[in-house]
């Protein structure tokens, strides 16, 4: 089986939290998918900003602040370009878009995006329309729907 690695800087969470408190859908969609990548018998590590390290559902959640994410097989950035600095020997690259792709356009980020060239992964067809033909990715963009949990 594949070696995950999904690290997304939105907020304070961890798998546990989607029992104990209120989350917003980019968190709540990041458990999901990792806990079905668990469950589906993947090793998979997820780096938030979550205070400590934590075992939950199968699933490793780690501090973004320490030390590198290693060797995988996937490494999926959520949103942020920025992330992908934190793939240091990843087989595959992923920058998984939640939001509009607008804010992908400014330079800094689009810099990263040519740097890395990660394969953009879309939740819907307006999005993937959003996404401007001069930044990388291979062509036709995956589009990925949100599943129902």
């Amino acid at each position: 089986m594949s070696r995950f690695v999904i690290a997304d800087s939105t907020n304070h969470y961890d798998g546990r939290d989607v029992a104990r408190r209120p989350l917003g859908g980019t968190e709540t969609s990041v458990i999901q998918l990792a806990e079905a990548l668990a469950r589906r018998g993947h090793e998979v590590v997820c780096r938030t900003n979550t205070p400590e390290r934590v075992l939950h559902h199968g699933v490793v959640w780690l501090p973004l602040g320490t030390p590198r994410a290693g060797e995988c097989d996937v490494f999926v950035a959520v949103q942020h370009p920025e992330l992908l600095r934190a793939a240091e020997r990843a087989r595959r690259l992923t920058l998984w878009v939640m939001w509009p792709p607008a804010s992908l356009r400014r330079r800094h980020r689009a810099v990263r995006l040519w740097r890395h060239r990660p394969r953009p992964v879309f939740v819907s067809e307006f999005q993937a329309r959003g996404y401007p033909r001069w930044l990388p990715g291979r062509r036709p963009l995956a589009v990925i729907p949100f599943g129902l949990p």
